[in-house]
């Protein structure tokens, strides 16, 4: 019921606390401002929840209604409400992380019943799903997941999806993230390579910025040298290609390093091959 002078808009707030009183807008998030008629008794507004806002998913909601112009005109919902639902929040929206690392997946679920929840994968953009658990513990509030980072091939489109065993209607996803990592194709482990040839390295890359670097060693990585820097990169599942002359350096543990110019903490590792050939060193 709106009284007189509130005017033809009044703002809609929502809690996940349980509060009660205004208290200066602390804890209070604006759901927008709606259409208002002073001294009805049925306003009404038809809100759709949404499924991506984590603040909202609470077994202690609660709503909250204020004048547009006036400020000290405030009221909130007489008892908590439960607002089911699930959403992930970490890994969260531009994450780029690297494959086969292990991670924490943070979702918050409210209405949720007994049973836990399965978790999934999809690697394009939700479209396809691949199964991480099917028995995840699932609580009120805030929950964690450990996970070993798993997916076919790199990806920068990649979602997280949590649904409810018990009630599949509670179900929710998060945000678009990079699963990132390189790989190198070629040369493969044992390939020979003679010194001074031409060969192409070929790698596959996803979630890693369009240009890498690429060191060698002779060694099987003890101690790596630069082979070139800013080399353009395209993403899975376009393969990367560079020509190289092989250094006069006969060796059987050659490795090949290619790390993102970007986040120098992804790269890629060749198995070892073989430098072959004949080098005199005396006279």
């Amino acid at each position: 019921t709106a009284p007189p002078l509130v005017g033809s808009f009044v703002r809609l707030w929502a809690n996940s606390d349980g509060k009660t009183n205004w208290d200066g807008g602390v804890g209070w998030q604006s759901l927008g401002t709606v259409s208002n008629v002073a001294t009805k008794t049925n306003n009404t507004y038809s809100w759709v929840t949404p499924k991506n806002d984590a603040y909202l998913i609470s077994e202690k909601a609660r709503l909250g209604i204020s004048a547009d112009t006036i400020g000290s005109q405030f009221d909130a919902s007489d008892a908590n409400y439960t607002l089911a639902g699930i959403r992930i929040i970490s890994p969260a929206l531009g994450d780029s992380l690297k494959r086969r690392d292990v991670t924490n997946i943070v979702w918050v679920s409210a209405g949720a019943p007994s049973g836990g929840v399965t978790l999934e994968i999809s690697q394009d953009g939700g479209v396809t799903w691949d199964p991480i658990t099917n028995n995840a513990p699932n609580v009120s509030g805030t929950n964690t997941w450990t996970w070993t980072i798993y997916s076919r091939d790199p990806t920068t489109i990649a979602m997280l999806r949590a649904r409810a065993n018990a009630n599949s209607r509670i179900w929710g996803e998060s945000a678009i993230f990079g699963i990132a990592d390189i790989e190198v194709r070629d040369p493969s482990k044992n390939t020979n390579w003679w010194i001074a040839a031409t060969n192409t390295i070929k790698w596959t890359a996803g979630g890693v910025g369009d240009k890498v670097n690429l060191y060698y060693s002779t060694n099987s990585g003890m101690t790596w040298y630069d082979l070139a820097y800013e080399i353009a990169n395209l993403d899975y599942p376009l393969t990367n290609e560079l020509q190289w002359i092989v250094p006069k350096d006969p060796t059987v543990e050659a490795k090949l390093k290619i790390e993102a110019f970007q986040f120098t903490n992804i790269f890629g590792l060749s198995s070892n091959f073989n430098i072959s050939g004949l080098r005199l060193e005396s006279p």
